[in-house]
């Protein structure tokens, strides 16, 4: 009750207060610190204790019995985890250009993942598969030795003595809980409440799915007993559990539970005590079950909510750590396979919040799963596990036949309520110039300077001569020159040359150029600067003054979404011919191309567009900048940027002179390095190229800003 009444008030005073709310969130940070510092010596001291005490008899038929029904629960929990992905719609989604985009990951080292070479740093990492590898050794190690009673006393006191600094840490719950539901419930826009809809379904949904028919069902497909016999004997133990939110609560009416079935059901112990149930239920409580080990479904979920899903290269890793991080609890557990996937570690927080109702059906399917473990591990003693063949058919089929409508029928659910969620387009077309800019008119066409140069004038004498500065700007370098949808000319370099005009002291003129007349215009005299993400080639190093580079583009390419796993490795896309690849960059950009891909069929185009809008059929990817084609992908989210692995291609972005002019060059490199010195230049790219400022940001609605008008 309290719980609930902490969830209650921190939802009530995010909606209150709103962004206000945010600070409160510290709270909840000390409550998940708390939570955390008993858990890994806790599971250290437990596993080689309770492994460690039984003897050489126990453990070999335990070994053989528990380790057997062990692995087959995992493997039910590892397909349960391949299936509910499955139920995620496919969104459209898309994100501004990462340094993850371009970096190349370090490769990960299994050995020292799952290996413990050194024990202690292991635990001081946090690296819990080896952790948990090590507890298991050493209480196997333990087994054999007849001395090892006070050593299991020892830690058996050490797991009690952190189960009551735990029990403290757990009586300020509501507190914690309070404090993260309150700063989620102030910060989280709709889009992200309406996303994590989707996990807290689908988690249910395969919840509800196990404990009620596919664990039941194994029961009746491996021993005498019937599918209603498992509900009759354990479902006060159940409704307890959900209550409770602990299943070591009910341990002693669960193991009576398991006797009851056996007792009801068969003749083979005289006097009705089954002592292997005193035995296994409490043995298994310590390893993983599938109520736990489900959960760690958030980390695909994650991975679909940030907008780039799971493909099957990621799967062995997470299923492979998730089997020895499912020893731990979750609280432990998420952090580290967030961090293990490259995944945004703030997301914890939300699943922290979420737990408030995942707790209890996690507990109830962890019930069950203690229950329908320990009965077939009976059954195994007593010699009562075999398959009935008609009755395992039948519930395999209707599982199957379940788990294929549950997934589809949650994907379809989410399909639809979350249609039209997608809001990306429309922040990046909303974009404006962070500062209030020079005033500028726009050519509708171009022509030469009206004020042509004067003997021995340079550039910047006729601009301050003038009043105006000409720049030569083309529409289709989004997100260097772009209209944004009040018809302005943004962008990167729009922002970088209003800030230059801004120091002269003038006023700008937008003329139109083409990337293919550029020299034409220049000789004209069409302009005075031309930008908007033009790359350092030698053809423009010869034919133009340019200034020094103030931004690094880097070779990328657009492909569809489905498509972009194909292009990962450049090795492999050397030695495909079949591949058509659009360029609607430079020449010498084509040529960088063709080193890398010569068996490519290379096709020019007009500009990017063409090949969004399938004006030129069958071609496969679109080459360009990470940093453009990023941009790009908000526009067309059904695309993707990829840079394959081999790929470091970098091209440095300069600004054109329409003449050979020293002074005017040296004075643009000078404010160029000047505007680098005092950040002016990074904080353009913050904005224009990782859009972290791109969304004007809107207070979230709350009562005390949008009812009663307080705190504006």
């Amino acid at each position: 009750m309290k719980i609930l009444i902490g969830l209650c008030g921190g939802i009530l005073c995010g909606l209150f207060f709103g962004e206000y709310a945010r600070g409160v969130g510290v709270i909840g940070d000390v409550f998940v610190g708390l939570l955390q510092m008993t858990v890994l010596p806790y599971i250290v001291a437990s596993l080689i204790a309770n492994i460690g005490r039984l003897s050489l008899e126990q453990s070999r038929k335990l070994l053989l019995v528990g380790g057997s029904l062990l692995a087959f629960f995992l493997a039910l929990g590892c397909v349960t985890l391949l299936v509910i992905p499955l139920s995620f719609p496919e969104l459209p989604s898309a994100a501004f250009f990462s340094r993850s985009t371009i970096d190349t990951r370090e490769p990960l080292d299994l050995v020292g993942l799952f290996v413990p070479t050194n024990p202690f740093q292991s635990l001081a990492s946090g690296t819990i598969p080896a952790i948990v590898l090590f507890s298991i050794a050493v209480g196997i190690g333990l087994i054999p030795l007849k001395n090892k009673t006070e050593v299991i006393r020892m830690l058996d006191t050490v797991t009690d003595a952190l189960v009551q600094v735990n029990k403290v840490a757990i009586n300020f719950t509501p507190v914690g809980v309070f404090g993260i539901t309150a700063s989620a419930a102030g910060t989280m826009t709709f889009e992200e409440i309406g996303r994590l809809e989707a996990y807290l379904l689908s988690y249910t949904v395969a919840a509800v799915v196990l404990t009620f028919f596919i664990l039941p069902g194994i029961v009746a497909a491996l021993t005498p007993f019937k599918f209603r016999d498992v509900f009759r004997v354990s479902k006060d133990t159940l409704l307890l559990i959900f209550v409770t939110g602990k299943i070591i609560l009910v341990m002693p009416q669960m193991i009576e539970n398991v006797k009851e079935l056996f007792r009801t059901r068969t003749t083979l112990d005289a006097d009705g005590k089954f002592p292997e149930a005193d035995i296994i239920v409490p043995l298994i409580y310590p390893f993983p079950n599938l109520g736990t080990f489900v959960i760690f479904m958030f980390i695909p979920f994650t991975a679909w909510f940030v907008g780039n899903p799971m493909d099957a290269s990621n799967y062995p890793v997470f299923l492979g750590a998730t089997l020895l991080v499912s020893f731990v609890a979750p609280v432990i557990g998420i952090p580290f396979l967030l961090d293990l996937l490259k995944l945004p570690n703030d997301m914890f927080h939300l699943f922290v919040v979420s737990s408030v109702y995942t707790d209890r059906v996690r507990v109830v399917l962890g019930g069950m799963h203690v229950f329908v473990f320990a009965v077939l591990a009976v059954a195994a003693f007593h010699g009562l596990l075999r398959i009935y063949w008609n009755r395992a058919v039948g519930y395999a089929v209707g599982s199957l036949a379940l788990a294929a409508i549950s997934a589809f029928g949650v994907h379809a659910f989410l399909g639809k309520t979350l249609e039209g969620s997608y809001t990306k387009d429309r922040v990046i077309v909303g974009m404006q110039l962070l500062e209030r800019p020079a005033e500028s008119g726009v050519l509708a066409a171009a022509g030469p300077n009206p004020e042509p140069l004067k003997p021995g004038e340079n550039l910047v004498d006729r601009v301050r001569r003038r009043g105006v500065l000409r720049f030569g700007y083309d529409l289709q370098r989004i997100p260097f020159c772009f209209p944004n949808s009040r018809g302005e000319i943004v962008g990167y370099d729009v922002e970088l040359i209003h800030r230059f005009a801004e120091t002269l002291q003038v006023g700008l003129e937008f003329v139109p150029v083409s990337r293919a007349t550029l020299s034409e215009q220049a000789a004209a005299d069409h302009f005075d600067v031309a930008g908007c993400g033009f790359t350092l080639t030698s053809a423009r190093a010869a034919n133009f003054a340019l200034s020094q580079p103030y931004l690094d583009l880097h070779a990328a390419l657009v492909v569809p979404d489905h498509r972009r796993h194909d292009f990962a490795s450049a090795a492999e896309l050397s030695r495909e011919a079949a591949l058509t690849i659009g360029v609607a960059a430079e020449e010498e950009s084509a040529e960088l191309l063709r080193e890398w891909m010569p068996r490519a069929n290379i096709v020019r185009l007009g500009n990017a567009k063409d090949f969004f809008s399938g004006a030129h059929s069958g071609i496969d990817a679109l080459f360009t900048s990470a940093e453009a084609g990023s941009a790009m992908t908000l526009l067309y989210p059904n695309y993707a940027v990829v840079t394959p692995a081999e790929w470091k291609i970098a091209s440095p972005a300069v600004l054109l002179l329409s003449r050979t002019d020293a002074v005017t060059q040296q004075f643009l490199n000078s404010w160029l390095l000047l505007r680098q010195k005092n950040g002016v230049t990074g904080r353009l790219y913050d904005h224009w190229i990782l859009g972290k400022t791109a969304e004007r940001h809107t207070p979230r609605w709350s009562v005390v800003q949008n009812v009663l008008g307080w705190l504006k």
